[in-house]
């Protein structure tokens, strides 16, 4: 079966129609006729395609005296006569005088004729205008027929304003969820560009599009390839690896080679939280079918599974002198023994990895303690720890150099919750896989934030915030020289969190996700989009800021007010537009 990743979006359905179109008027060939309903909008807009009566009068044999006054005519009337014989001059201009105004007379009453026609044509069809337009229509037509000066003035197009520039008009979140599916299923690829510009501006978060931000996220963040003949694969993959990871990674003491039967319980010792975990959630975390690392293994046979049977029956000392006899009794050989110290004991390796977990288990029961899906008490909410744990400790044991360092469970958050709640139960099931990849991805640009190494170089947390101080001392010096000499605040002090948690502590979480649909879309970079963002947040409260002093301003920056994020995005995007150099001084 072919991915769908807008799921219960259901591409197929159609898109809403905004407005419905109205029906084209067939054009006439003659002045008269046509039998299509008569519009005057549309009427408005063929003038320039269909001739005027002026036009057409032009066209007439007798246009040229039609356009002149009638004291005009007359006086060239006697030129157009013979010369006569001096005797019968006067009759002769008697006579050219009643002949001229007999030619007048015929040209009035030829023009009357036409416009009483055109007038009787558009008349006929004024039965399908509403009942107050048809009475102003007829009334209009009126003085066509009783003078051709006024039929060629009023028929004539109204004169022509100079184009305004229209204010473009934000879509309807309808509008904008029909354009999202639009390019989502885009042939053969997926334009990136046009994705990145809708999300730039918000992905609809509706109830019945639940699925849109997930699916566009995956786009955003690499998990997808553009191309859409690959989703299925490319998932597949990814998938199956992460399965490998936490087979290979999470070490189970029940599995290794010499294993004290009471080490478990005796106390002091330290169970892996993870391997206990698996084969409650794997069903949750892994392929449909897969036991997940650890699951089904027994208990070593023999002598040990009586010793693990005396000790789960002892007391806590009891199982202890169990477990130490037990250590004793055992042959061991080589130095993969839990006392090992060799850097080849995976019994040493087992014992490194309870540090990194407890330390990761600390900090995943603190993820948003006011949100029941990751502090809850039910069975749901304590498999979304325990999925969250596994994938932030697999990072861990894939980054040596990095590790797990606190804070990295604020950036998993957002993505295992948005693909967790994904309609589509294929996607949801492997929520934790798939943003665990999404989370390498982000964190490929933000790692040197969290990397104690780096601090003081040139890609690390203190050159981050010296670009945030000097792209406020470039938009606002006033402020800046209030916070840094006047107050003497550091951006250290209130910065470093906004910056390494990419703001999801100081806006309420939905608030955050929008924010990162501009922060994973910005074609500048996420980085200057993050640093947009702060220095907004800065200028926002730059009234509190000035008159505020030093506990004031802390207290102000470490608990941000309660704000439209809508106004931070505004800010920040007024910011791009306006040239910024950085120079950072030693």
């Amino acid at each position: 079966m072919e991915y769908d990743p807008l799921g219960a979006l259901s591409l197929s359905r159609g898109e809403p129609e905004e407005a419905q179109q109205a029906p084209s008027l067939q054009s006439d060939e003659g002045d008269t006729g046509g039998s299509g309903a008569f519009s005057p909008a549309a009427a408005a807009d063929r003038r320039p395609q269909q001739q005027t009566i002026q036009q057409r009068q032009q066209a007439h044999p007798l246009a040229e005296q039609r356009q002149q006054p009638p004291g005009a005519q007359l006086q060239r009337a006697p030129q157009q006569v013979p010369r006569q014989s001096s005797g019968s001059g006067a009759g002769s201009l008697l006579a050219a005088a009643k002949a001229a105004a007999a030619a007048a007379a015929a040209t009035a009453a030829a023009a009357a004729s036409s416009a009483a026609s055109t007038a009787a044509a558009v008349a006929a069809q004024l039965p399908s205008l509403p009942a107050v337009a048809a009475p102003r229509a007829a009334g209009a037509l009126a003085p066509l027929a009783r003078s051709p000066t006024a039929a060629a003035t009023a028929a004539a197009p109204p004169p022509q304003e100079p184009p305004q520039q229209q204010q473009q008009q934000p879509l309807s979140p309808s509008s904008r969820s029909a354009a999202f599916r639009r390019v989502l299923s885009g042939e053969p690829a997926v334009n990136m560009t046009a994705l990145c510009a809708l999300a730039f501006e918000g992905i609809p978060d509706e109830p019945r599009e639940r699925g849109l931000r997930a699916a566009v996220w995956r786009l955003l963040l690499g998990l997808l390839p553009p191309e859409r003949t690959q989703w299925e694969r490319a998932l597949r993959s990814k998938r199956a690896e992460y399965e490998q990871f936490c087979e290979e990674l999470i070490v189970d003491p029940k599995q290794l080679g010499s294993t004290p039967a009471g080490l478990e319980a005796a106390p002091g010792s330290h169970p892996n939280p993870l391997v206990s975990h698996a084969s409650s959630s794997s069903t949750a975390s892994l392929a449909p079918g897969s036991d997940g690392p650890g699951a089904g293994s027994e208990a070593p046979a023999g002598s040990n599974g009586a010793a693990a049977e005396a000790a789960a029956g002892a007391s806590p000392t009891a199982a202890a002198a169990a477990a130490a006899q037990e250590l004793a009794r055992l042959a061991l050989s080589g130095d993969d023994h839990p006392l090992s110290t060799s850097g080849s004991s995976r019994w040493k390796a087992y014992f490194q990895d309870v540090e990194v977990q407890e330390q990761i288990e600390r900090d995943v029961a603190r993820t948003h303690p006011d949100m029941h899906f990751f502090s809850g008490e039910g069975g749901a909410a304590a498999t979304h720890r325990a999925q969250m744990r596994r994938a932030l400790f697999i990072f861990a044991k894939l980054n040596p150099g990095l590790r797990y360092v606190q804070g990295m469970n604020e950036l998993y958050a957002p993505l295992y919750y948005l693909f967790r709640t994904d309609p589509n139960p294929e996607a949801a099931q492997h929520a934790e896989a798939d943003a665990f990849f999404c989370f390498c991805d982000l964190m490929g640009e933000f790692r040197d934030h969290f990397c104690q190494q780096l601090d003081n170089s040139t890609v690390g947390i203190r050159a981050t915030l010296g670009r945030l101080s000097q792209m406020l001392r470039c938009q606002d010096e006033e402020l800046w020289e209030h916070l840094e000499r006047g107050v003497r605040i550091n951006p250290q002090f209130y910065a470093f969190r906004w910056i390494t948690l990419a703001l999801t502590q100081e806006f309420p979480f939905p608030d955050a996700l929008r924010l990162w649909d501009s922060l994973l879309s910005d074609p500048a970079g996420r980085s200057d989009c993050l640093l947009r963002l702060c220095t907004a947040m800065l200028l926002h409260v730059r009234q509190e800021l000035l008159t505020g002093d030093f506990a004031t301003c802390m207290k102000l920056l470490q608990r941000y007010p309660p704000v439209d994020v809508h106004v931070i995005l505004a800010r920040a995007e007024a910011l791009k537009r306006t040239r910024t150099v950085i120079v950072l001084s030693d």
